[in-house]
């Protein structure tokens, strides 16, 4: 069917909320029927006029969820299918080794890979080393390629997240950076935005902070912060620990 606009949706469109339910990640739904959520994420400030499906559980990628969905239903997935499930929880996973990996994603790789005959480890290393080149991008484009707002209280805060192999190369834009991420804060009227640049291999972070409430990321995680910069061991997960 033809893609519907944001301001088009009615109680007409019923529409499936998946991999996100807070809605400051989402489209304005207001206006639309929700019929079903299939999330791994929090439940944060979702609301529904109507008794809906709820589908949510603690794995670390919402195609763990899809995969089981297709086994119990005993639908064959294609090796295209497949090996999109498989890309979708390697790259949520950061291949297995994130703490918000479980047994469930361990499982529907190793089996999915098996069956289509993909050595998911080596394809899962270049996947990621393919997607944390951003040196094409600018830096307005680097700080919303993995962006989310929250509210706190009254304050809100925006949490962006992006994968290395090399942070010293993020690093060493750091001025850029830290002016796109002043001008975010000023045109959404932002009180803090930590841009959180994991590297891949060591899972380890370097964060860049700025706004009135950098002192919270100071106490937050015991750090100093030297020109809006901190260094955080084994920190890697925004779900599970920023």
């Amino acid at each position: 069917d033809s893609l519907i606009t944001e301001s088009e949706l009615t109680q007409a469109n019923e529409v499936y909320l998946v991999d996100h339910n807070s809605p400051s990640q989402s489209l304005d739904f207001q206006n639309a029927k929700i019929v079903r959520l299939i999330d791994h994420h929090a439940i944060t400030g979702f609301e529904t006029t109507d008794p809906i499906d709820i589908i949510t559980r603690p794995v670390g990628c919402t195609c763990t969820i899809l995969y089981q969905f297709y086994k119990q239903n005993n639908i064959t997935i294609s090796k295209t299918i497949a090996g999109l499930i498989i890309s979708a929880i390697i790259s949520d996973t950061l291949l297995l080794k994130s703490p918000i990996t479980t047994q469930e994603d361990i499982d529907a790789v190793k089996i999915l890979a098996e069956e289509i005959g993909m050595d998911y480890e080596n394809y899962g290393y270049s996947m990621l080393e393919a997607g944390t080149d951003v040196s094409d991008l600018s830096g307005g484009e680097i700080i919303n390629l993995d962006s989310k707002a929250y509210k706190v209280n009254v304050y809100m805060i925006q949490i962006a997240f992006v994968n290395s192999m090399n942070v010293d190369e993020l690093l060493y834009r750091k001025k850029e950076l830290l002016n796109e991420i002043d001008d975010f804060i000023s045109k959404k009227h932002l009180q803090l935005f930590v841009l959180v640049m994991v590297n891949i291999i060591d899972l380890d972070s370097t964060i860049l902070v700025n706004g009135t409430l950098a002192n919270v990321v100071k106490s937050a995680f015991n750090v100093n912060l030297t020109n809006n910069q901190a260094f955080l061991p084994g920190i890697s997960s925004r779900k599970k620990e920023v």
